[in-house]
């Protein structure tokens, strides 16, 4: 799906999800031969994650380090950094993510 479709269907400006892709919360997309961007459906759902938790008070920089950790297949948020369990009011020790 192009850049306007993924926008519209995650309730972002398309401008956003550009940002983010400088800021390496997004994976970099296929392109189309004409060089467009071609988003695998599966980006909905890391876009709404990154709403949900920015609204959750989480900085751009405590996102990608979940990201990070998700995208290593590491679901065990024990290893989150202190901040970001401070921020969601969660001990480290316990906070769990789902996949």
């Amino acid at each position: 799906m192009r850049i306007g479709e993924a926008a519209g269907r995650a309730g972002v400006p398309a401008k956003t999800i550009r940002f983010w892709e400088d800021q390496h919360l997004l994976p970099p997309p296929a392109r189309t031969p004409a060089g467009y961007r071609d988003y695998d459906p599966a980006i909905l759902e890391r876009l709404a994650f990154i709403r949900h938790a920015q609204a959750a008070g989480l900085t751009l920089e405590h996102i990608r380090q979940v990201l990070d950790i998700r995208d290593g297949g590491q679901p065990d948020c024990g290893l989150l950094p202190d901040g970001v369990a401070a921020q969601l009011d969660l001990p480290v020790q316990t906070a769990k993510m789902t996949g």
